[in-house]
């Protein structure tokens, strides 16, 4: 899955989520990312993102993004955007939501990947 506008990083993340494709889901991600966990720990290396990503998915629900916020300069852009898994969890219940704040960067072949996804923005 590709995305070609910053934005639509966001729509192959979902697509991914639903379809439980953690290799997609990382291969959203440039080579030397990080994944910032709700308790504030990097992860810095495709497993440790891969463990985090599979951790997301294990909680099960539905997940919905709002459409993101987006301020680009040339290869760069930043996305803002609320977020949210409702019904997953042991007793499906589970409710959890924040605001993101990623950085990602165009790619020589044109594509979008994440260099920074802090999928809990500020809200620590």
């Amino acid at each position: 899955m590709t995305a070609l506008t910053p934005g639509e990083i966001y729509d192959r993340f979902r697509e991914c989520y639903l379809a439980k494709d953690v290799p997609g889901m990382l291969a959203l991600y440039e080579p030397g990312a990080c994944f910032v966990t709700e308790d504030g720990r990097v992860a810095r290396s495709s497993a440790e993102i891969g463990a985090e990503l599979s951790a997301l998915l294990a909680l099960g629900g539905r997940l919905w993004l709002d459409p993101p916020e987006v301020v680009a300069l040339a290869d760069l852009a930043q996305l803002h955007s609320a977020w949210g898994l409702e019904g997953g969890g042991p007793d499906g219940t589970l409710t959890l939501s924040s605001r993101t704040s990623d950085i990602v960067r165009r790619q020589p072949d044109g594509r979008w990947l994440l260099v920074i996804d802090n999928p809990f923005g500020g809200a620590r």
